[in-house]
């Protein structure tokens, strides 16, 4: 027989737990390390430490005081030694396992031990007890230590804590594959990585953070997730987009504002794949009325047109894209239409409410072919109103497709274009029924058109592509007779459906509540106001349009009621309404019930507000880097009213509304001249300098 060891000379098993001589564990600074009782004073503990101090405890500070008792201090550094060699070997998961085989309750910590060590039977009891719970300390997804008792975590807990760890695994392996990917893609010369799947996937991860945060700031959902890699590569978080511009995914120019309100920048597969699907269907025709000459008018680079016209004797024909027929209720593509809510119009491009395949392509009515289409006619009264309200499905042939500038040229001189007679007596009739519409109160407002161009391959000063500005007239001819058939149609729709007992989504609007005094109304003539101030005045006191499912006025427009029916390729309660019209038509029944539309409502306002609001905040992104990019401009700025210590001022050519803190109070009216002393387009920021 061999002579015991020096630890098993030192200590002996079997003295109870916690009394004078044995060993406690207690945590300190997150760490877990050991004592001896020295005394028992009271309710308290005297131990000595490693280092010989002594100090008391209450009972309640131990994490867990065990039976190995210590002959003396000296015998406490190889106890410790020994429980940690040990503590390497404990297989919590082992014995978790075989108790919950067993089923058994509350196991006590000899137990434990035995199914943790496999060698339990040849170590000292009282050592493998302290092994079990110092690695308890280190490990809790099986066991934990409450009030110097071993308590087993039960199934789900396990499961839980399991998960939460390998999710922190995860997410420690993407951290670290995203920095290596970053990071060679920032170094000089590039160092090209032929990325696995996983990598891949932790960069696609990582990126959409940082675009995320780049968007919001702080505000961020994924700030926390982002200043990690950021830190890793000595980037400050708020730099995450001049990060993104280092790394080659968004370019010095890129507009933030479809990120900030999440709004999607291309199409899942699926919906490109069911579009392919679509765009194949040949729908039934509809009544013949190729013998009609048609005209569609709308911008140059429009690739989603829906709407043309026609005149047939004295009766005025609107024809608009027949989506329906393609576009089904519930389908995939129409889902997707429904979350989107509205094709977006920015400068650097359009993000489309439906996929290209359909809107480019069948939906749309181009020259080509015949097309399909939701047929409105009408007459114009003497007095203006619309008479004789009719629609069905028809087959057209666009015979001639303008543009506005094309279509002006025309109007000035009919004689000068075969289609000139087709539109001047379109205009005619359109002119009448804006007149009625004045005499009702209508009132038109004649914002300034400013187009933005950052498509083109000419280079600013900065290196990025130069904005350039394009300032179109609201007020032109071809747009206001379009515009007015577009009203006339959208009106004679919602008091038919309003007739016909049709649920439909009518956009109605009140009367402002008082009139401000001293604010001019339009002029009954044209339904404008002239007055940049006191048109500022009357949209500030307009009540909001809303839509719902109960008829009623719309008073900006001056009509009895109004739905939009004349662009289902680019908004969707327009198509809504065309999947409700069609099937009206082929049924003698709406396909939507009342309850269905009015599911629809909240969605459409919230989405149709933040689409307008993208729009806004693009526009006024590019607006700020035309300035950028031209230096010291000159801007006149009308006085619209004080807020505050400030007054609101809109700047032209370029309609920018801003605060400003004037040498002096102006009169609302007053016309100012302003010169731009610096423009940061990235922080949204602009400063002026009044002259004299």
């Amino acid at each position: 027989m061999s002579a015991p060891s020096a630890l098993e000379s030192a200590v002996s098993p079997g003295v109870a737990a916690g009394e004078v001589g044995t060993a406690v564990l207690l945590a300190e600074r997150g760490e877990l390390t050991c004592a001896r009782v020295a005394v028992r004073e009271g309710s308290r503990y005297v131990l000595e430490n490693l280092i010989g101090e002594r100090f008391a405890v209450a009972p309640g500070r131990l994490f867990w005081a065990g039976r190995a008792a210590l002959a003396d201090l000296a015998a406490l550094p190889a106890y410790w030694a020994e429980v940690q060699r040990l503590a390497t070997r404990v297989d919590l998961t082992a014995a978790w396992d075989a108790l919950e085989a067993r089923s058994e309750a509350e196991p006590g910590i000899a137990l434990v031990a035995a199914l943790a060590l496999k060698d339990a039977a040849a170590i000292d009891p009282a050592l493998a007890e302290d092994a079990v719970a110092l690695a308890v300390f280190s490990d809790t997804t099986c066991f934990r230590v409450k009030e110097r008792l071993l308590v087993r975590e039960s199934a789900t807990e396990v499961a839980t804590t399991r998960k939460k760890r390998a999710d922190k695994d995860l997410a420690k392996r993407k951290l670290r594959l995203a920095v290596e990917a970053f990071k060679a893609r920032l170094s000089v010369p590039i160092v090209e990585l032929a990325p696995d799947d996983e990598t891949t996937a932790a960069i696609a991860e990582y990126r959409a953070a940082l675009i995320d945060v780049a968007a919001n700031g702080r505000e961020s959902e994924k700030w926390g997730f982002v200043v990690s890699l950021c830190d890793a590569l000595g980037v400050p978080g708020d730099k995450a987009f001049d990060l993104l511009v280092r790394l080659g995914e968004l370019s010095p120019q890129t507009n933030l504002a479809p990120y900030r309100a999440n709004i999607p920048l291309v199409f899942a597969a699926e919906v490109l794949a069911e579009a392919e699907r679509l765009a194949a269907h040949r729908p039934t025709p509809g009544a013949d009325m190729t013998h009609l000459e048609v005209v569609a008018i709308d911008d140059a680079d429009t690739t989603e047109v829906d709407d043309a016209v026609a005149l047939e004797g004295q009766r005025v024909w609107v024809f608009i894209s027949d989506a329906a027929a393609w576009v089904q209720a519930g389908g995939v593509v129409d889902r997707t239409a429904a979350e989107r809510t509205a094709t977006v119009y920015l400068p650097d491009g359009k993000l489309p409410m439906l996929p290209p395949a359909l809107s480019d392509g069948p939906l749309s009515l181009l020259t080509e072919g015949t097309r399909q289409s939701l047929a409105f006619s009408f007459e114009i009264a003497a007095d203006g109103r619309l008479v004789g309200f009719e629609m069905k499905r028809a087959t057209v042939r666009i015979a001639r497709r303008l543009t506005y500038e094309e279509s002006d040229a025309i109007l000035v001189a009919p004689a000068s274009d075969p289609i000139g007679t087709l539109l001047s007596k379109l205009q005619v009739l359109m002119d009448r029924h804006r007149a009625w519409r004045n005499a009702r109160g209508a009132v038109q407002f004649q914002r300034p058109e400013v187009y933005f161009d950052v498509s083109c391959d000419e280079l600013a000063p900065d290196g990025t592509g130069k904005v350039k500005v394009k300032i179109g007239d609201p007020l032109g001819p071809a747009r206001q007779l379009i515009q007015e058939l577009m009203v006339a149609t959208c009106a004679g729709v919602a008091v038919f459906c309003a007739e016909n007992n049709i649920p439909c989504i009518y956009r109605a609007q009140a009367a402002p509540d008082v009139q401000q005094k001293g604010t001019l109304g339009p002029d009954p003539r044209t339904g404008r106001i002239e007055d940049t101030t006191q048109q500022y005045e009357l949209l500030r006191r307009l009540k909001p349009s809303v839509v719902q499912l109960e008829v009623a006025p719309h008073w900006t427009l001056g009509v009895p009621a109004y739905t939009q029916v004349t662009s289902p390729i680019r908004r969707y309660a327009d198509l809504l309404m065309h999947q409700q019209l069609a099937t009206f038509l082929r049924t003698g029944r709406p396909l939507f019930p009342a309850n269905r539309l009015q599911a629809h409502l909240f969605d459409l306002g919230r989405r149709s507000a933040l689409v307008r609001r993208v729009e806004q905040e693009s526009r006024r992104f590019f607006a700020l880097r035309y300035l950028e990019q031209n230096a010291a401009q000159q801007l006149t700025g009308t006085v619209l009213r004080e807020i505050g210590k400030k007054t609101l001022v809109e700047l032209q050519p370029l309609a920018l509304q801003e605060l400003i803190a004037l040498k002096k109070r102006r009169p609302p009216g007053t016309v100012i001249r302003f010169e731009v002393v610096s423009v940061n387009a990235r922080a949204d920021a602009i400063e002026l300098k009044e002259l004299a």
